[in-house]
């Protein structure tokens, strides 16, 4: 009689019933809906094979890893971040293997709408399927034949799943291939197909993306389709289902014990989100999503240099990943209840018993403060969409008995600076706040400081170019995002921008400093930056920055260039020092071409700077614009040791050990 482990220690990785050579065991669903073998002994010979790969009773000795390096990343393209449950690792590692390998990629996918199975692909176009999580077991008695053919054929094979997964295909192989790249998921537990399903069934749905991450990581959304192809989101945290499973109430028994954890699974690869990273790597944290990576093997470590430069990535320390992903050696605890929703899940249906189990536990004061709160923000979110439409119909009557100023091209602007070297004065939406006298977090409001804006707005100054944003008319060569913000802007600000603008002046463009990330067609930027890099071409610079901001640090902006002197100011309230700034520059000859990048504080100061015969130039955001531009990012991301305000900023950025650009300091405020 074969003496195999009990149910509740059973993962149903499916290894007797596929070893065993008289077919003494099957794989049956229990009622609670999990895959269980099921032993008939008549036939059996003593063989003990089924012992031998089960990953519960035996551990891994053919493979021993000794590397362990973890990092954090994301991908640099938003849609791949969007599709995918973290940062879009697991994509480039299988597309990787896909097109580069011409190999089989194998995961988690719905084979039917209620139905999770390990399947293979051998094509980039299937890729979708095994990308996500499914909040279910999967099914893989099939796989693990299929993957030791495939094998054996020489074809390179990826294949990813939860740590008992992974160590459950090992013990069945027990071979070492190095054409064999295994990807472990930080895993919570396996929750019942029979749960997934019950719950499905009973709204009609039959499709769930159970990570839609368009309100963001940390906000994900589960998104339903129905039988009637309706569709709908909701938050995972208000999700009955997405409840009762982190609450335990009907994941597999098994998962209160895991035996592949703590690396016992022996994957390559481990794979899961960096759940955290803000606050540890806040440099690092993207809101559509970051991956904890951890590379356990000479083969992870060559795959992932083929990889990672489609990624922003830095190494961490795995007990900084551990706070966040505990899962990584803890198993789950038994859930107390369990037992008891399995009761009235069987007597009364899933509904009754997720209302139960996991619903709020709201007495009738809260449920009342809850659905007034509902109420509340249901109309304020329509008060603000109505007010929002009310000053777009508004601007438009303004629009049409005001027309709008010219604002010269990029191209054009930039080629003027070339050939007149004049001064630049740049204005945003942040320099119109500080004239309408509001304030930000990196500068108080001054009243010296609304008083020069106003004044340089005006411009009187013959060799002063002043850049104002080119939104007053066409928006269609901005990006969607930017699109829309310009639009909100634009319709509530109108008529401030008009009260202030010099009629008799020419405007020139002040996206010559966001030459890339605000436009659909991203292919002119190099021009752009070309035309900038001749600027500054064999001139002795002196740049006036942030003491973190590292113009030109990291990349070849200035690498055409006599010289560099830097003065350096904090990153915030830089107005402060707007005398300190003036004096100091006032010490350098004229020939000097004064480079400044230091918020609304520049814009005036480039003025002032071009009456006594500088010319000096507010050149703003030009040197990330031109780090995403070589990364080929469509999102705003940090940018490894600079300030980025609009991604990070300062968060993560430590001191400069750059001899050279140590050297370039001749004074820190």
């Amino acid at each position: 009689m074969i003496q195999l482990i009990d149910k509740q220690s059973c993962v149903g990785c499916g290894n007797c019933v596929i070893v065993c050579p008289k077919n003494c065991v099957t794989m049956q669903t229990d009622e609670e809906g999990f895959l269980y073998p099921v032993i008939t002994s008549k036939n059996c010979i003593d063989c003990h094979l089924c012992e031998k790969s089960c990953p519960v009773l035996q551990e891994i000795t053919y493979i021993t890893h000794t590397t362990h390096n973890w990092s954090g990343a994301y991908h640099l393209q938003e849609d791949i971040c969007l599709n995918s449950s973290s940062g879009g690792v697991f994509y480039e590692l299988a597309r990787y293997v896909l097109q580069k390998e011409k190999g089989y990629v194998w995961g988690a996918a719905f084979v039917s709408p209620y139905k999770v199975e390990h399947i293979s692909i051998s094509q980039v176009c299937d890729l979708w399927k095994l990308q996500k999580s499914k909040y279910v077991q999967s099914d893989i008695t099939h796989a693990f034949s299929l993957v030791k053919e495939q094998l054996k054929q020489s074809k390179k094979v990826l294949f990813s799943g939860t740590s008992c997964q992974i160590k459950a295909l090992y013990l069945y192989l027990k071979h070492v291939y190095e054409n064999l790249i295994t990807v472990e998921v930080v895993c919570h537990g396996v929750p019942s197909p029979l749960i997934l399903e019950k719950y499905m069934k009973s709204h009609d749905i039959i499709q769930i993306d159970f990570r839609k991450k368009d309100r963001g990581w940390y906000n994900y959304e589960l998104c339903f389709t129905y039988a009637n192809q309706r569709k709908k989101q909701i938050r995972a945290a208000n999700n009955l289902y997405m409840k009762g499973f982190l609450q335990d109430l009907y994941n597999r028994p098994s998962c209160t014990a895991c035996p592949a954890k703590s690396g016992r699974s022996q994957a390559d690869i481990t794979l899961g989100d960096l759940w955290g990273v803000e606050r540890f790597a806040s440099d690092l944290y993207y809101n559509k999503g970051v991956s904890l990576v951890g590379l356990h093997s000479f083969k992870a470590e060559q795959i992932w240099k083929e990889i990672k430069s489609s990624y922003v990535t830095r190494q961490i320390d795995y007990q900084q990943a551990l706070v966040g992903n505990p899962c990584l050696e803890k198993s789950i605890p038994a859930a107390p209840q369990r037992n008891e929703f399995f009761q009235l899940f069987q007597t009364k249906g899933i509904q009754k018993a997720l209302l139960v189990y996991a619903g709020e536990k709201l007495s009738f004061s809260q449920r009342i403060k809850k659905i007034l709160l509902n109420i509340w923000n249901t109309g304020w979110n329509i008060a603000l969409g109505i007010r929002e439409q009310v000053y777009q119909i508004i601007d438009f009557f303004y629009a049409i008995f005001h027309p709008a100023p010219k604002v010269i091209s990029i191209q054009e602007t930039l080629k003027v600076i070339i050939e007149t070297h004049c001064s630049v004065s740049r204005f945003g939406d942040g320099e119109l706040k500080f004239i309408e006298g509001t304030e930000t977090w990196f500068q108080k409001k001054e009243r010296a400081l609304q008083e020069g804006l106003i004044r340089v707005l005006h411009n009187e100054q013959p060799n002063l170019m002043v850049c104002i944003p080119p939104i007053f008319s066409s928006l269609k060569p901005l990006t969607q995002h930017d699109r829309t913000y310009w639009q909100s802007h634009i319709a509530r600000t109108r008529k401030t921008w008009y009260q202030y603008l010099n009629r008799k002046t020419t405007y020139y463009n002040a996206f010559i400093s966001r030459c890339y990330m605000p436009f659909q067609d991203k292919s002119y930027a190099r021009q752009y930056f070309d035309l900038w890099k001749q600027v500054w071409a064999n001139k002795d610079l002196l740049i006036i920055e942030g003491e973190k901001t590292r113009l030109g640090i990291g990349n070849d902006l200035f690498g055409n260039v006599h010289s560099i002197k830097r003065i350096l100011c904090p990153n915030t309230q830089a107005f402060q020092y707007y005398q300190q700034l003036l004096n100091e520059v006032l010490k350098y000859d004229t020939h000097h071409l004064v480079l400044l990048a230091v918020g609304p504080t520049a814009t005036v100061l480039a003025a002032d700077l071009s009456t006594r015969g500088y010319q000096a130039i507010d050149i703003g955001h030009i040197d990330i614009e031109y780090e995403w531009s070589r990364m080929r990012v469509t999102h705003k991301v940090p940018v490894e040791n600079k300030f980025v305000n609009e991604a990070g900023a300062g968060k993560g950025v430590g001191e400069s050990n750059d001899e050279k650009y140590l050297s370039e300091i001749v004074c820190h405020f």
